[in-house]
This record gives structure tokens, C-alpha cells and sequence, in this order.
């Protein structure tokens, strides 16, 4: 509302202290009569009570408007008419021009726009009615990419179009050399060329900056979905497309068209799409990727080769041939070469020494001695297999917030077996350990003399463990994936939609507990797990033999059944017989998520290491002073730490200033987020050759953070010392 409409407001709310007028000579505003008015429509109200009182009198019509000014002029009266009021097509016309159509509009529309203009600042009420009336701001900016992408994104009531021409009029009386996309008589056919749906397409604008609007979508859809039908998907690989309006539309469309037509899948196509679809998206994709025929496993394979065999070629088609629905699986061959291999080689892997060796003890070892230089927060998630792992470390480094340092594949304890393996894992002993029958994971952890065992049943004292960081090694032990496995029997949707979010969730737990750690920065996260799953529901085997115990993929006891492998106690370090199928089946009927086997996806699991990525902020210095020729003088350093640690072993370098020049040690250490002022005594400050006193200071303050990462930051570029000085010739008045 303007100024003076809020004047005349004011005088309508309050009883006038002499005669006042209102002339509607329209008859148009009967609305708008205020209730304490008295209203003169007719001759005979006019002879009765017009100016009789100091009231507020409204005169409608021309013929009484007419009199009522007449009269008035001839007593000197003029002045009591504080206003007029306007046929508001004239007044409309006046602000949009006689050529915007507004012959078409009765009175009545005319009013309503009229009024709702006066509400605004009279300088640019169309641009304000138009913010108003649309709900979006941009018609009170200036021209820019952004703008002009709004407005083209937006759809006006044919109402509106009239105010629109006045503003598109206003905009383009400027200079901008983008007035010429603002005349387009035509605003879906400039937007269809700005997004590349037609020809011939916009070069000299920026890239489209907004998501694709909504009444247009549909068409950029179908225009996307025919080019990529027609290249077989191969337009995502073109160059720059990363620039293409819309982008994150079009991956999309991509990402549903290759899932329909999996015979066009390439590990390229999965690659130029990563940075647009989710890492279970990703994983959909490679799994559809049609996978040659490994060959088998050779028995002369070494540990190292028999872990790269498994994870990058078994697995990768295993998971294919399964998520496929093929029946006849052609990768039990190949998981039949892996037993036999391992049935050779197992005897010697647990004779290694537990630092060293490929079983996955290994990991209790390396989170012992890395205890004792760092913090470490070691996560054992029951029955993660390789490729499991494999998801957990992006969902767990897709922020930016952990990076990797280590990840190997390992192999699990046998039999793989929760309390065999995970009390291995823990005790860095095989089960025919005399410890074994009885104990529990918690009482094998304490055998390693250090740190504090949680269970998904203790997380809160977990939480309250890590803020107090009273011990170098923290284990959480944690059930929930291996559960989901258990509960369900349809493994398709455990393995499509309860396996990543329950990874995910997983994920966002352990960023969550290191971030309670009061120096997360120094923690590390070792993941580690006791045994992987099998794939798909697997059959259960039938007549089995009477006297085996059934344990889900294993059995306690010997058999003659040459259907089964019987495991030597005493060559694979077991407390008693163990028989295990050769195929693809369960002992205990059909299941899924099953374990206990020999089976690669079963025995091989993975250790990584990962550490948080410090995110170190600009530390400023700025540097003022005051000093004498050639005489004493100090400096002010004023510093700037918006980090969450300390800056310590503080050394300061200014050219500028001799004895600073080659570096001087600052005692002092400066607070995390914290603003601190360093006063340094300067013994002689420099000479000046000119008769200006301001000496421009450069240099670098150089720190650690936290005593442990090296840092710098230059002085700003208004750091200066004033040096008092009588002349140029290097000769000070207190040296005469």
C-alpha cells in the first residue's frame, strides 16, 4: 500500500475535524463506503445533508459529483474533496496502455485489478500483483538466466497476460542482451528449444538451471525415452551430457529402460550413470549384466588367487545367474572347485599365524594392535558376506565424510556356523580349542585383554562408552542383517528391499556412533563379519542320513553319503565330525539366507578399515602495527580458527619485517572455533623511502592442527604497519 493510500486510510478511521468529501462520479465503489460516511446518491439527500456537519461525506454519481463540486467552488471550498474517485479503466490503461485488451473487460473486472493495484508501492505495482497473484517472487528481480527460466517454467491465467506484457515491456527497456528471450511471442516453444526437445536448439544460453516444469514433463519424457530406445541407451555415454537439462530426469528414464532391457546392460552404460542413481541402483543394473562362464577354480591356486577367483568372478555370477531366476545353476560347478580347493587348502591356513594368515581372525589380530596407536570402533556384522561389504563401504563413503584405507577378502572360520565361527573370530583360535564348547563371543573378546564388547541389546551403553572414549577398542556385535534372512522366506524381496536398507541403516548407525567419539577424526572404524549367506532359497535334501545332527548347511557327525564332504577334526581344527552338502541345498528344509557350508558366498567375507575425512575450514590472520624508524614497534595479529581443533606450533613469516622474515615461533596455540588476538614486539621496524606511512605486510602463518597435520594461511590482504618517520632519507627525528 502506498503512502497516500494510507494517509486517506487514516482520515477515514477517525471522526474529521471539518467537512470532508469523497466525489464517485463512476458510482462503481458502493462497496467501499466506510460505515461512519454519509452517503449522497440522491438530489434530496444532496439538499438535505450534504455539508451540513463535520462528517465525511461520499457523493455518488456524475450528476451529484457535478453540484457537489460546483457548490463547493463557488464558497472556496475545493479543498474538502480529499479524493476522486477514477473510472478504474482509465486508470488501467494509464499503467498497462490502451493496446493490452482491456476492452474486453466488463466495469466490475476492471475494478477488481484497480483496486488490488492500489495496494501496492505505485512505482511497480504490476510486478507486485503479479508476485501476488502467482505466489512465486522472480517478477521483482532483475533479468538473469535464473529468471528468465521461471518465468518461461510458468503458467499464467490469461487474466494475468495483460500485466505480463507490462512487465516483459519493463524488462526489456533495459540493455540486458537477454531482452531478446524475454520478447519471444511464444514461451513454450522458446522453453522446448532451451531444453533441447526441438530445433533449432538455444547455443548462447547458459544451461537450463531449474528441474523440468511439470506441464512439460511428460513431453521431455517421451522425447528421452525415443532417443535412448533408439541408441540402446548409448546417448547417456555422449559427451558433456552432464549439461543437459533435466539430467537427473533422464538417468532415470535410463536406469527403468535398461531394467526392461537388461540385453543392453554394459558396465560403461552402469559407470556414466553412478553419479545419478543410488549404489542399489547400481547394483540392480550390474546383476542384469549378461556374465561369461567363469572356468573353475585350480586346484594350484594360491590363498591370493583363490580370494581375487571368488570376488571377481564367481560372485559377480552367482548373484547374476540367481537374481536371473535360471534353475539349472551352472555356478555350482564352479562353487564345487572352490570346496575342493578349500577342502585341500584349510589345513594349512589355520597353521599360518593369525597376523598373518587369510582367515578372518585376522581381523581380531589387526584391531588389537591398531588399538594401541588409535581409537578403534570395530564392527562385527553377523553373516555380511563379500558382496554385502562390498555395498555397506559406499553407503558408508557416499557422503564424503569416511574414506577407505584398507579392504581385503578374507576367509571365514570353518564351519561357518555363527558360534564357531564368530567365537574364532574373536578368540583367534579354531573351535577345537578347549575353550570352544560353552563360551560365548563375549567371554572369546575378553580373551583379547583390551577394550569393551557391545551387543545390538547394549546399545546405549555403547553411545555413553564412546562419549566418555574410556577405552582404545570398542566392538559392537550386530545380529541385524543375519536376522532378516531368518524372518523371511521370500529372498527376492530380502535381497532387493530389506537387505539395502537394512545396509543402509546399518551405515547410518556407525557414522552416527563416531560421531559421538569426542575426536571422531582420530577414530577408526574397522567393519569385519563371522560368515557371508547363500543365495536364492535353496531346496532342502532329502532321506538324509539318520544319525547326523542338523545344524541349517552342516551337520555334526560322519557319513558314508556321497552326497556330503566329512570335515577331519583333527586337519580343519573342529571339535568333533563335520558333514557338509556338495550342492545348493539346506539340511533343514527349504530356506533362505542359509550358512554353514563351503560354498564361496558362505566362506569368504571382507575386513576394511576406514577413517573420517577431516574437513579443515580457512583460517584468517590478519596483521596490523605500529612502529618508529628503526625503533622499536608491535604488531597485532588477529587470527581466525573456525575448526573444531586446536592450531598449535605457530611460526610466522613477513618479509616486510626483517627479524620476521626468516620465521618467528609463536608460543601461543589457538582455541578451536575461537577469534584470538597475538601481540609481537618488533626491536627494529624497517626504514621507509617514501613519505607514505601505511607498509603494505604480506607473508604466512604456518600451524598444525591439533599437532598433528601441517596447515598455512597468508595474511590478508589489508594486514599493514604504520611506521612514524620525520624524513625519506632514512634518518629518524630521535636518531638527531
Amino acid at each position: 500500500m502506498s503512502i497516500e493510500s494510507i494517509e486517506k486510510q487514516e482520515s477515514l478511521d477517525q471522526s474529521p475535524a471539518k467537512p470532508c468529501v469523497i466525489l464517485d462520479p463512476t458510482g462503481l465503489y458502493q462497496e467501499k463506503i466506510p460505515s461512519e460516511a454519509i452517503l449522497i446518491n440522491t438530489e434530496t439527500r444532496w439538499l438535505r445533508f450534504f455539508f451540513q456537519d463535520n462528517k465525511l461525506y461520499w457523493v455518488t454519481g456524475e450528476r451529484l459529483c457535478n453540484w457537489a463540486q460546483e457548490w463547493l467552488k463557488h464558497r472556496g471550498r475545493e479543498n474538502a474533496i480529499i479524493t476522486t474517485k477514477q473510472d478504474p479503466a482509465i486508470k488501467l490503461a494509464s499503467l498497462l496502455g490502451k493496446s493490452q485488451g482491456l476492452g474486453t473487460w466488463d466495469r466490475a473486472t476492471c475494478l477488481k485489478w484497480a483496486d488490488l493495484l492500489d495496494r501496492y508501492d505505485m512505482r511497480d505495482p504490476i510486478s507486485h500483483l503479479l508476485a501476488e497473484e502467482t505466489g512465486v517472487s522472480f517478477w521483482l528481480e532483475t533479468a538473469s538466466i535464473n529468471q528468465l527460466a521461471q518465468w518461461l517454467s510458468l503458467q499464467i491465467p490469461e487474466e494475468l497476460i495483460p500485466f505480463e506484457r507490462v512487465w516483459v515491456g519493463k524488462i526489456c527497456s533495459t540493455e540486458d542482451p537477454l531482452c531478446e528471450y524475454y520478447q519471444t511471442k511464444d514461451k513454450k516453444y522458446l522453453l522446448q528449444r532451451w531444453l533441447g526437445l526441438i530445433s533449432p536448439q538455444i547455443q548462447d544460453l547458459e544451461t537450463f538451471p531449474l528441474e523440468i516444469p511439470h506441464w512439460i514433463s511428460s513431453e521431455f519424457d517421451q522425447y528421452w525415452q525415443q532417443k535412448i530406445w533408439q541408441t540402446q541407451a548409448q546417448i547417456f555415454s555422449r559427451p558433456n551430457l552432464e549439461k543437459q537439462p533435466g539430467i537427473q530426469r533422464i538417468a532415470s528414464i535410463t536406469y527403468k529402460t535398461l531394467l526392461q532391457e537388461s540385453k543392453w546392460i554394459t558396465q560403461e552404460k552402469i559407470d556414466s550413470l553412478h553419479q545419478f542413481i543410488t549404489p542399489n541402483q547400481q547394483q540392480e543394473l550390474a546383476v542384469r549384466i549378461p556374465q561369461p562362464l567363469p572356468l573353475p577354480l585350480s586346484l594350484d591356486s594360491s590363498p591370493q588367487q583363490a580370494l581375487q577367483w571368488v570376488t571377481s568372478n564367481y560372485l559377480p555370477y552367482r548373484l547374476w545367474e540367481t537374481r536371473q531366476g535360471i534353475s539349472a545353476l551352472k555356478s555350482e560347478a564352479l562353487a564345487e572347485s572352490f570346496c575342493v580347493w578349500l577342502i585341500q587348502n584349510y589345513p594349512n591356513l589355520i597353521a599360518d599365524p593369525v597376523r598373518n594368515s587369510f582367515l578372518n581372525y585376522q581381523t581380531s589380530a589387526f584391531a588389537q594392535e591398531r588399538c594401541r596407536s588409535n581409537p578403534v570402533l570395530w564392527i562385527v556384522i553377523d553373516g555380511l558376506g563379500w558382496l554385502d561389504h562390498q555395498e555397506l563401504l559406499q553407503y558408508l563413503t557416499e557422503k564424503g565424510d569416511l574414506k577407505l584405507e584398507i579392504s581385503q577378502p578374507l576367509f571365514s572360520i570353518l564351519p561357518t556356523l555363527t558360534n564357531y565361527a564368530k567365537w574364532s573370530l574373536y578368540s583367534q583360535n579354531t573351535p577345537s580349542h578347549l575353550t570352544w564348547k560353552g563360551s560365548t563371543p563375549e567371554k572369546a573378546f575378553q580373551s583379547l585383554g583390551v577394550g569393551q564388547y557391545f551387543t545390538d541389546r547394549r546399545i546405549t551403553q555403547l553411545k555413553e562408552a564412546l562419549k566418555t572414549a574410556n577405552n582404545p577398542l570398542f566392538c559392537l556385535d550386530t545380529t541385524e542383517l543375519d536376522s532378516i534372512y531368518h524372518d523371511s522366506s521370500d529372498w527376492e524381496n530380502i535381497y532387493t528391499i530389506k537387505r539395502p536398507h537394512k545396509l543402509q541403516e546399518i551405515a547410518a548407525q556407525i557414522q552416527a556412533l563416531m560421531q559421538l567419539y569426542p575426536h571422531p577424526d582420530k577414530l577408526q572404524i574397522i567393519i569385519a563379519s563371522d560368515h557371508g549367506q547363500m543365495m536364492g532359497t535353496l531346496p532342502g535334501l532329502m532321506h538324509l542320513p539318520d544319525h547326523l545332527e542338523v545344524k541349517e548347511r552342516m551337520a555334526i557327525g560322519s557319513t558314508e553319503d556321497e552326497r556330503f564332504w566329512t570335515l577331519d577334526p583333527d586337519k580343519f581344527g573342529i571339535p568333533h565330525p563335520i558333514s557338509i552338502p556338495k550342492g545348493a541345498v539346506c539340511l533343514s528344509g527349504s530356506h533362505t539366507g542359509s550358512h554353514g557350508g563351503l560354498f564361496p558366498e558362505e566362506v569368504v567375507v571382507g575386513m576394511s578399515v576406514l577413517q573420517a575425512i577431516v574437513k579443515r575450514f580457512p583460517v584468517q590472520v590478519c596483521c596490523e602495527g605500529y612502529g618508529k624508524a628503526n625503533k622499536n614497534g608491535q604488531l597485532t595479529l588477529n587470527i581466525n580458527n573456525p575448526n573444531l581443533v586446536s592450531l598449535t606450533q605457530l611460526m610466522l613469516f613477513i618479509p616486510e619485517i626483517p627479524e620476521l622474515a626468516t620465521g618467528y615461533l609463536l608460543k601461543n596455540s589457538i582455541l578451536p572455533q575461537s577469534l584470538q588476538l597475538i601481540t609481537i614486539n618488533i626491536q627494529s621496524c624497517p626504514n621507509r623511502l617514501s613519505t607514505e606511512k601505511h607498509l603494505a605486510l604480506s607473508g604466512i602463518l604456518e600451524f598444525s592442527f591439533a599437532g598433528i597435520e601441517p596447515g598455512n594461511a597468508a595474511l590478508t590482504p589489508e594486514s599493514y604497519i604504520i611506521i612514524d618517520q620525520m624524513f625519506t632519507s632514512g634518518f629518524n627525528l630521535d636518531d638527531l
